[in-house]
């Protein structure tokens, strides 16, 4: 097989890997970060007395 291919096909085997794995765990670990990290960074930014948009 060519470098290039080998290259290629590498990573594209992995994904199928993470994607049958891992994908759901992420997901939810992800909308957990959102969901404190959102409204903390907000509120800093209204205890520093600017719009709380600023703060996202």
């Amino acid at each position: 097989m060519s470098t290039l291919a080998t290259f290629i096909q590498t990573p594209v085997a992995q994904l199928k890997i993470y994607f049958t794995q891992s994908w759901n765990s992420d997901l939810i670990a992800s909308l957990t970060v959102a969901k404190i990290a959102i409204p903390q960074s907000m509120a800093y930014a209204s205890i520093a007395g600017v719009n709380p948009i600023y703060g996202l």
